[in-house]
């Protein structure tokens, strides 16, 4: 599993003109068959660490303060900042966006 996501080249096709290759360093191969589950042993770190601070937001006695499906996060809290994920970005090198 290692040779598949070690050493990959890629190339972007924009407006009918392909960049240089440049490498990949993180992340998981799009439409990949283990992609999926790979992704899951990724960020389950973070949804783990959420659900132990109890920090977010509940349906009666269910935490619902992060919502996923595939690679979509939903953070939901009533306050801002939610202190937990503000380092995890910088550990696990993510970008968070807040909206």
């Amino acid at each position: 599993m290692v040779n598949i996501y070690t050493g990959q080249l890629v190339k972007v096709l924009w407006y009918g003109v392909y960049s240089q290759n440049f490498p990949v360093v993180n992340g998981v191969k799009q439409g990949g068959i283990l992609s999926p589950v790979l992704f899951c042993v990724y960020i389950d770190e973070l949804l783990l660490a959420l659900r132990q601070t109890n920090v977010g937001c509940f349906m009666g006695s269910w935490f619902v303060g992060v919502l996923a499906y595939a690679d979509d996060i939903v953070l939901m809290a009533p306050i801002l900042p939610l202190q937990c994920v503000e380092c995890w970005p910088c550990v696990m090198t993510l970008r968070l966006i807040s909206t």
